[in-house]
């Protein structure tokens, strides 16, 4: 079991190696220019602000879905059972978004002195940390839940997907949507977000962290019956 687990994991790793290299290139040559293009400008009152997390968060969103179709009847096909498989994604998850919020963490850690030396004052890191203490283990943990946050959404949309087809996962979608223009509609999504702003705070990561860990959960349902076929 462990042995199984062990290679799946590392399947994972291996395959999103290329797809990693190439987002992170792309995230710090985007940094580096940026700084480069604010000691250009340090003379001007133009700000430049830089985000790493925004892009991560997007891959995430992005990738989650991804892994189920490209993966999921592959490593059902070679023998892995389907326990040791839902164990395998779980800490892949958690791994991988441990290791982005890591990397962008060490980023601006190197980068902001070098900015401060260069009395670069128009170039600044934009991140949710900023509404607390703004600490590096504030961004680290908020990096990790909402990045495993938004890998597990999406995982759980495309298992769907996987097992029932567009239709009932349209029609998910589509509920989810209703929902949320009804929750428009009688002020319920403005009151969560006041909420969330009002008590953004450890408390309330540790609360999306569960809520992760929950949906992830529910995907079992779903990923023990999964056959190598994708049902459209």
């Amino acid at each position: 079991m462990r042995s199984q687990i062990k290679g799946l994991v590392y399947f994972f790793f291996a395959n999103m190696r290329h797809s990693m290299i190439i987002f992170w290139s792309i995230l710090l040559a985007t940094a580096l220019l940026s700084l480069v293009a604010s000691y250009l400008l340090k003379d001007t009152d133009g700000v430049m602000m830089v985000t790493l997390t925004a892009p991560i968060y997007i891959y995430f969103s992005i990738y989650g879905y991804i892994v189920v179709k490209n993966w999921l009847p592959f490593i059902i096909k070679v023998g892995a059972t389907r326990k040791n498989i839902f164990i395998s994604f779980g800490l892949y998850f958690t791994l991988l978004a441990t290791i982005f919020s890591t990397i962008a963490l060490l980023i601006q850690q190197i980068l902001t002195p070098i900015a401060s030396k260069l009395n670069l004052d128009i170039f600044s890191f934009v991140h949710l940390a900023q509404l607390l203490d703004n600490t590096w283990y504030e961004r680290l943990l908020i990096d990790t839940v909402l990045s495993l946050f938004l890998f597990v959404a999406s995982f759980f949309i495309s298992i769907v997907n996987y097992r029932y087809g567009l239709l009932i996962s349209s029609s998910l979608g589509g509920l989810l949507f209703l929902l949320g223009m009804i929750a428009m509609f009688y002020g319920w999504l403005g009151d969560l977000f006041v909420y969330i702003y009002t008590n953004f705070d450890y408390l309330l990561f540790l609360k999306i962290g569960l809520i992760s860990i929950i949906i992830y959960g529910i995907t079992w349902l779903f990923l023990r019956k999964s056959t190598i076929i994708n049902v459209r």
